[in-house]
């Protein structure tokens, strides 16, 4: 009888360890599953960050354009001006002095803009780059959950197959204790 009480016992503590592990495993699927959680909604933020950089970079562009555009227009305009106003040659001189300041200006803008249009990019660059990083984590992780789960559903197997050991050896010795008393 005390070997099958020893025998229940190490069971006993066999499917303790086993309970305590599939509860550390729960745990650490718990918290694989909040990281996940969290680096998806960083990932959905970096790309939304992204999207509205793309945007900026965009209308920059189209600023930039119309700048350029606007540019070309008010130079085409000084020298067609300046040949219909050779009479007025004094004002035409303030007018022409003021265009040249003006494209000066606007020159500074448009190259500041193009600087910035750089910097956007690059910085959009950096911004995908740790989204991907960001994916492939997250991908990491998710191939550890299941790893995990795939280990959880082991123990629970095992644990399984445990109780119906422990059944049978209990109904062995329910047999067994009838004639164990006789003697």
């Amino acid at each position: 009888m005390d070997e099958f009480t020893q025998t229940f016992e190490e069971q006993k503590d066999a499917f303790s360890a086993l309970e305590e592990d599939h509860q550390l495993s729960l745990e650490t699927i718990s918290r694989l599953e909040t990281r996940i959680s969290q680096r998806d909604a960083e990932a959905a933020a970096l790309s939304s960050h992204v999207d509205k950089l793309e945007r900026e970079n965009e209308e920059l562009r189209g600023t930039i354009g119309r700048l350029e555009k606007e540019r070309g227009r008010e130079v085409e305009e000084q020298f067609r001006e300046s040949s219909e106003l050779v009479a007025r040659d004094l004002e035409s001189r303030r007018r022409l002095e003021s265009l040249v300041s003006e494209k000066a200006e606007s020159d500074i803008h448009v190259t500041t803009l193009q600087n910035r249009v750089a910097s956007l990019d690059e910085e959009v660059g950096k911004l995908r780059r740790q989204i991907h990083e960001l994916q492939q984590e997250s991908a990491t992780r998710e191939v550890t959950v299941t790893q995990l789960n795939k280990w959880r559903e082991q123990d629970k197997e095992d644990i399984k197959g445990l109780n119906i050991a422990l059944d049978s050896k209990q109904q062995e010795l329910e047999l067994v204790r009838p004639f164990s008393s006789n003697l």
